[in-house]
C-alpha cells in the first residue's frame, strides 16, 4: 500500500498549503490596499469639505469687513458735510466756494467716485474726479482737467440751467460748458427720497454707476434743516478682486449674489455687467453661464452646510453662506470647487 501521509501534510481540503498561505497573504494585501485607498479618499474628501467651508466663511468675513471699511469713512464724511455752508448755498457761485472741500474728499478716499448735494427746489451740485479714462471720455474732459462739477440751477422762473465746469489740480477753472440738456432733478432719485425720511444715513442697494461702469452704492443724509440732501457714491469693485484672490484652485468658483439672484461680485466682472438703455444692470446667477453656481444657489434650504452635488457628470462641493452686512440684506456668498 502506498504511503499518502506525506501528501496529506501538504494539502488542506485539496489546496496545497503554500498556495493557501499565498492566497491569504494576497487577499490580506488587497484588503489592506482597499482600506488605505478608501481611508485616503475619505480623508481627501473631508479635506475638500473643510476647505470649502473655510473658504466660504473667509469670503463672508472678508466681504463683511470690507463693506465696513469702505462705508464707515464715507459715512463719517457725510455727517461732516451736512454741517457745511453748502446747506444754505443759494446759487452756483456760493456752492463753488466749497469746491476744495468736496474735491479733497475725493482725493482722500479712492473708493469715493462722486460727492454731491441736492436741494428742495431741484438744484444740484456734484463734484467728481476725472482720473478714470472712461469718465474723461464720457464727459469729453479737456486736457489738464482733474475735477468736474456738474451743476443744475433753478432760476426764479423755475427754469433749469445745466452746466459742466472743469477744474485742474489747483482748483482753477479750465473750462465752463453750458449743458442745456443736463436737466437732472435730484428729487426724483431714490437716494434723495430715502434720506428725506430719516435723520440717519440712508444706503441704496448696490448698483452699477453708468458714468464709470463701477459697482457701488450711494450713501445719503439730510441736513439738520432737511432742505439739502448730501450724497456720496462709494465704489465696491474691490469686493470682486478679493473674491478672485480667495479661489483655492483654478476650477473653484465664488460669487456674491443678492436676494433676487443678481450677481454683485464675481472674479470676472465682464460677464456680470449688462448694458441696457442708458444704464447698466447685473446679470442673474442663472444666466451667468456657470451651472454649478446656479445649482448651488438653488439649494437655499441647505445654507451654511457644505454639500456635494452633481452637475453634468462632475461632482462639486459647495456652501452658501449669508453675508452679514449691516448695510443691506439678502446677500449670500457662494464658494465651490470640483472634487
Amino acid at each position: 500500500m502506498a504511503d499518502t501521509s506525506h501528501t496529506a501534510d501538504h494539502r488542506v481540503d485539496g489546496w496545497p498549503i503554500k498556495v493557501s498561505i499565498a492566497s491569504v497573504v494576497v487577499l490580506s494585501m488587497l484588503l489592506l490596499a482597499v482600506s488605505v485607498i478608501g481611508m485616503g479618499w475619505i480623508g481627501a474628501r473631508q479635506s475638500l469639505l473643510e476647505a470649502a467651508s473655510r473658504t466660504a466663511r473667509d469670503a463672508g468675513l472678508l466681504i463683511t469687513e470690507k463693506s465696513h471699511r469702505m462705508l464707515e469713512p464715507a459715512q463719517a464724511t457725510l455727517r461732516l458735510l451736512t454741517s457745511t455752508s453748502l446747506v444754505n448755498a443759494k446759487n452756483l457761485d456760493e456752492r463753488l466756494t466749497r469746491l476744495r472741500t468736496l474735491s479733497d474728499v475725493l482725493e482722500a478716499n479712492a473708493l469715493i467716485s462722486a460727492v454731491y448735494v441736492g436741494y428742495g427746489d431741484g438744484s444740484f451740485f456734484l463734484v467728481r474726479s476725472l482720473d478714470l479714462p472712461q469718465v474723461r471720455e464720457r464727459f469729453k474732459a479737456p486736457p489738464r482737467s482733474n475735477f468736474l462739477v456738474q451743476s443744475v440751477e433753478v432760476d426764479k422762473h423755475g427754469k433749469r440751467v445745466g452746466q459742466y465746469l472743469f477744474f485742474n489740480a489747483n482748483r482753477k477753472l479750465v473750462e465752463a460748458r453750458a449743458q442745456p440738456d443736463y436737466q437732472f432733478d435730484p428729487r426724483t432719485r431714490p437716494w434723495f427720497d430715502a434720506a428725506s425720511k430719516t435723520s440717519a444715513a440712508a444706503f441704496t442697494q448696490p448698483y452699477v454707476f453708468f458714468s464709470t461702469q463701477q459697482v457701488g452704492l450711494t450713501l445719503s443724509q439730510a441736513s439738520v434743516e432737511g432742505d439739502a440732501i448730501f450724497g456720496i457714491d462709494v465704489v465696491l469693485d474691490e469686493l470682486a478682486s478679493n473674491l478672485s484672490a480667495l479661489r483655492t484652485t483654478p476650477n473653484a468658483q465664488l460669487a456674491l449674489v443678492d436676494s433676487k439672484g443678481l450677481v454683485l461680485a464675481y472674479p470676472d466682472m465682464g460677464r456680470v455687467l449688462i448694458q441696457g438703455d442708458n444704464r447698466f444692470d447685473f446679470q442673474t446667477i442663472d444666466k451667468l453661464g456657470v451651472p454649478s453656481l446656479t445649482a448651488l444657489n438653488a439649494r437655499t434650504e441647505e445654507d451654511g452646510k457644505v454639500i456635494s452635488f452633481d452637475v453634468g457628470g462632475d461632482e462639486w462641493l459647495g456652501v452658501a453662506l449669508p453675508c452679514c452686512s449691516c448695510r443691506w440684506d439678502g446677500l449670500r456668498v457662494l464658494p465651490l470647487g470640483a472634487t
